[in-house]
């Protein structure tokens, strides 16, 4: 038994059924008068209802809103106490559900439960009573007051009311009626209607959303038959605004999960984003202790899951860890990917990114340069007019929705560039059309006349943030446009980087102190306009644009941005220092950063309250380099000429010295000259000694 049919309750006379009630919130349950008057009840009196395995309690019959079968036929019972074991259906419009087929659950016969069901024929009016009118056979009475249940929206549209006996000429045997939703509504304003939308703004499609998601399936059919050649990595690429996540939530998952390709029912998933911790991301995807060893991590999931035979690991967003994220963080995040991606593991790795951000890639993520060229996907840059209308009627036809005649081939023609195609990055744009065109329906069908006035597919982004930033006050109105303009991560046209959303703490949005109630004011109220989303990392609240192509679209914020470009870009440099320095991981300015920072403080000191400190304490640690640089220049300028001294000291004693010893050498060699003179001298006394004594001889 379905969970919706377990949820229909038994109203009891004694221990007889004699009727169906449902719950419609977590105090009120919705029957008929007539059931109640069955179980001999009257208004402001307890009736008996009953669960589906037996647990009974009581409810009390609301007189506020009682209509008897002279009216609508309408009973409203009020818990006195909550019940946790079942839960409320949701009531959807009945406006353009005319040939849906639709599933109820009654009580025929004592001790008989059965379905029923049939097809809704449409608007019926009987003594004024608005009805709707059905073709089942099944539809009997102890089926009053039974839900009645749209197999096509998914919603409860009505409540069975009564049927239709044959006539004379045995016709109307297989008619029913059920009162519609917007009378329960009504009646009851506390009943609230929840239709579905089955477009999705400017949101990406999730794996919930995998019904209403069509129109890519060459896209899909790609990426399925490169997962099925045992490719360890795939990077799907493709501009932004083309629908990447969406292929992937709403398209590879679903169809892996279903087992679009052999085994991969047994397969494991894990999604994440990088932000601007990937790791944080990675452990929150379900993985223990990923900056250590992602390695070790990947297989600590498979002993985990000991039924898998795969796994997929996603990196939604990749673009976001080339800019966003430290050096030091990125460098060790691609380490730890392409360990993995070389291991034996039975992993596959796929990485979601603009294309845009293509050479920034092969500049910081040279590791995985060469299993980018290896196997890689990009989305084919514009769209089949059969593309689009899938697109635009089968989520619509999931939903009951119907299109004004004529209003398909107006959009079609709006959004294509040629007769064959359309640029693929219309999607956000479209989608966001149909999502306000659903809000603007009448009776279940969209309108012309709504979609001129959103300003058509071009249009109707950029007059929908003119009309939200107008809505504002007007004191408001300038801090708004400091959390746009902070929203938007500002590109570099030399690397080849485009202007990108980024996703910022509400915390770093405040750069005065005292405004935080006035930030998350102005961000909630643009997240409500739909301009912004918002989430939480934990304990801390953040916000982001709610897609790029606000930036592309929307000339109010264009204008921001390139007025104060100059700007703009260096604060957000130094912002990026700053947050490093803030958490330990950076270091002072200096030098001529220094001097532009300070020069920056004093002409727009508003605008950089938040980094005066840094820029402050940056200039106090310049002063205090100084100081050290001035002493120790003077101290060794002071060495130097001490040693100068010294060294004219001691050169003019060597040279005293030196002359000492060369006066010495010179009385030396006079002395040795004059030994050596006598010593002639002597020697020729003597020689002439001799001949005198020769002489005298010879004499």
């Amino acid at each position: 038994m379905s969970t919706f049919d377990e949820n229909i309750l038994r109203v009891l006379k004694g221990n007889s059924i004699v009727g169906a009630a449902f719950l419609v919130s977590d105090r009120f349950v919705v029957t008929c008068a007539h059931v109640v008057e069955s179980a001999g009840v009257k208004v402001g009196e307890k009736i008996s209802l009953q669960l589906s395995y037996g647990k009974q309690f009581e409810a009390i019959v609301e007189p506020r809103f009682w209509r008897d079968l002279n009216a609508e036929d309408i009973a409203i019972l009020r818990l006195e106490n909550p019940q946790e074991d079942f839960q409320p259906v949701i009531l959807g419009s009945s406006s353009g559900t005319k040939g849906h087929n639709f599933s109820t659950f009654g009580f025929p016969k004592s001790g008989q439960e059965l379905s029923g069901g049939g097809e809704i024929i449409g608007q019926a009016t009987i003594n004024g009573i608005k009805l709707l009118q059905l073709r089942s056979a099944e539809v009997t009475p102890g089926f009053s007051g039974a839900p009645l249940f749209d197999e096509i929206t998914k919603r409860v549209v009505g409540m069975i009311v009564a049927i239709t006996p044959p006539n004379e000429y045995q016709r109307l045997g297989t008619t029913a009626f059920a009162i519609p939703s917007e009378t329960l509504s009504e009646i009851c304003p506390e009943l609230q209607i929840h239709d579905i939308c089955p477009y999705r703004n400017l949101d990406a499609f999730s794996e919930e959303d995998a019904d209403f998601f069509f129109g890519r399936q060459r896209v899909l059919d790609r990426l399925l038959k490169s997962l099925k050649g045992g490719h360890r990595f795939l990077a799907v690429l493709g501009p932004s605004g083309c629908g990447k996540s969406s292929i992937i939530y709403a398209g590879l998952i679903p169809a892996l999960k279903v087992g679009k390709l052999p085994g991969s029912k047994k397969w494991g998933v894990l999604t994440m984003r990088p932000k601007n911790q990937p790791f944080e991301q990675l452990r929150a995807a379900g993985l223990e202790n990923p900056e250590d060893s992602l390695l070790e991590s990947i297989q600590g999931w498979f002993d985990a899951h000991p039924n898998k035979l795969h796994l997929v690991l996603i990196v939604d967003q990749f673009e976001e860890l080339l800019v966003n994220v430290s050096e030091t963080v990125r460098q060790s995040f691609i380490a730890r990917l392409t360990e993995l991606l070389d291991s034996d593991l039975d992993i596959s790795v796929l990485i979601v990114m603009r294309d845009d951000f293509y050479s920034r890639f092969i500049q910081v993520a040279e590791p995985l340069v060469s299993w980018l060229e290896r196997n890689q996907i990009i989305i084919p840059p514009t769209l089949t007019e059969n593309e689009l209308r899938q697109i635009m009627l089968n989520p619509a036809q999931q939903v009951g929705l119907v299109f004004e005649e004529g209003l398909v081939e107006t959009i079609l023609a709006d959004a294509m560039e040629t007769r064959e195609n359309a640029r693929n990055t219309i999607l956000p744009l479209l989608e966001f059309t149909l999502t306000q065109l659903w809000e603007a329906r009448n009776g279940g069908r969209l309108l012309h006349t709504a979609y001129h006035d959103l300003g058509k597919v071009s249009g109707g982004l950029a007059l929908w943030a003119d009309r939200a930033y107008a809505s504002l006050a007007k004191e408001d109105r300038i801090l708004a446009q400091r959390v746009l303009t902070d929203l938007v991560h500002l590109g570099n046209p030399i690397q080849d980087l485009p202007d990108s959303k980024q996703r910022i703490s509400i915390e770093r949005l405040c750069h005065i102190p005292g405004e935080q109630e006035s930030v998350h004011r102005i961000v909630h109220s643009l997240a409500d306009a739909r301009l912004l989303v918002t989430g939480r990392d934990g304990d801390i609240e953040s916000a982001e644009l709610i897609h790029d192509a606000l930036i592309r679209e929307w000339k109010q914020l264009q204008k921001w941005l390139n007025d104060d470009r100059h700007f703009l870009t260096w604060k957000q440099n130094l912002s990026e220092r700053y947050f490093e320095w803030k958490e330990g991981r950076g270091e002072f300015i200096r030098g001529r950063e220094l001097a532009v920072a300070q020069t920056y403080l004093e002409e727009r000191k508003n605008d950089l309250i938040q980094l005066s400190d840094y820029i402050t304490k940056s200039a106090g640690q310049e002063k205090r380099r100084r100081r050290i640089t001035v002493t120790v220049v003077s101290t060794v300028l002071v060495v130097i000429s001490l040693l100068a001294v010294f060294s004219w000291v001691q050169r003019t004693a060597a040279v005293n010295a030196l002359e000492r010893v060369k006066s010495s050498e010179a009385t030396a060699v006079a002395a040795r000259q004059n030994a050596d003179l006598n010593a002639a001298k002597a020697e020729t006394a003597k020689q002439e000694a001799e001949r005198n004594a020769a002489l005298a001889e010879v004499a």
